[in-house]
């Protein structure tokens, strides 16, 4: 038997729904790997294999696109019939098509692929809702939470407040700051005053399918949360429109005060609280100094003695006289006192030389 190419359209757990080329619908056992829509696979087709409409087996959550991309191929080929269509191969579709006509269905198919890839994983990733919180705030509303806190779905049950929901974009949020969010937009488009919002009641409704659930924020501090949020427009703390209109007042006022001619004898106080006096023909008193100032001296200094300048030839004779003072003579043992040779050496030589010549 034969192996058939045929084109996956849909992916089920256990089979598959594929569409062969002569456009029949096939229920297929699906083989082993990773089997993804749009694939083209090659299987055995037994020629007594019943047809079973794939809507009515097993609905298809890419039925619309599909049948977007069916109304495309339709505007396409207005004269081209669904039963013609059925009965001819892929690439006979493909030939009858004009040239200018078979860019823009390539083009659709390309576009339809694309937007099939990226919103439908989102759309089966998303977490399914497992509680609700039920909020009465004048508008009332249900927000739906998954298991972490956060916002996977909204349900108005007033009109009021399916207005309100629309202007907020609340999905993916923690719980308490969606209703935060939801609580602002209310005071400040006028749906709800501080008043209705300290009233407001908040209600945490569990699945009713046997799960074990606990919530991240209980209700009573979800409800703690709108009254803080009440108090805090009471008292515009955290309004940054009123903190701005503030800013624009007090700016308008010192503008106005540096303009406005000013009097001699008037008293004005600018925007940062300081005063400032204007007196006719007065100057402003200083402070009275507690201590004199004692009147500056010159520099003194002192004056050194210049030492005398010295006679070269006084100072040689000072010198003789301390080497004479420091010159050790030979002394006379036994009487004490320096010798008679000692006082003249030179006499007997002196002696000696006047016999000779004698």
């Amino acid at each position: 038997m034969d192996k058939t190419p045929v084109m996956v359209i849909q992916v089920n757990e256990q089979d598959l729904v594929v569409v062969s080329q002569a456009g029949d619908f096939l229920q297929v056992h699906k083989p082993a790997g990773a089997i993804r829509p749009g694939q083209t696979l090659l299987i055995h087709v037994p020629s007594d294999l019943p047809l079973p409409s794939p809507v009515a087996s097993a609905p298809s959550p890419h039925q619309p696109l599909l049948t977007a991309l069916s109304q495309k191929i339709h505007k396409l080929l207005p004269t081209a019939s669904m039963a013609t269509l059925s009965r001819l191969s892929w690439h006979s579709r493909l030939s009858q098509l004009p040239r200018h006509s078979r860019h823009l269905a390539a083009a659709a198919l390309f576009f339809l692929v694309l937007t099939l890839s990226l919103t439908v994983p989102n759309q089966f990733s998303t977490q399914p809702a497992i509680a609700s919180v039920i909020v009465d705030m004048g508008a009332k509303f249900e927000l739906l939470t998954d298991e972490q806190g956060c916002v996977v779905g909204t349900k108005a049950d007033t009109s009021e407040g399916d207005t309100l929901l629309k202007k907020v974009a609340v999905q993916g949020l923690p719980v308490d700051e969606a209703l935060i969010a939801i609580a602002n937009e209310a005071m400040s488009t006028g749906f709800i005053t501080a008043d209705t919002l300290e009233q407001a009641k908040v209600e945490l409704q569990p699945p009713a399918a046997p799960t074990q659930f606990s919530s991240p924020l209980s209700a009573d501090t979800l409800q703690k949360h709108l009254h803080r949020q009440a108090k805090q427009k009471k008292t515009n703390t955290d309004n940054p429109e009123n903190i701005q209109d503030r800013k624009d007042l007090n700016e308008t006022n010192r503008s106005s005060a540096i303009a406005a001619p000013r009097e001699p004898s008037t008293t004005t106080e600018d925007h940062n609280g300081m005063t400032k006096e204007f007196t006719k023909n007065k100057q402003i008193p200083q402070p009275e100094k507690k201590y004199k100032q004692a009147p500056l001296k010159a520099p003194q200094y002192k004056q050194h003695k210049q030492a005398p300048t010295e006679n070269p030839l006084q100072s040689e004779a000072i010198n003789n006289q301390t080497f004479a003072k420091k010159t050790i003579m030979p002394t006379d043992k036994k009487r004490g006192h320096p010798s008679k040779k000692a006082q003249n050496p030179n006499k007997e030589k002196q002696e000696k030389s006047n016999q000779q010549s004698k």
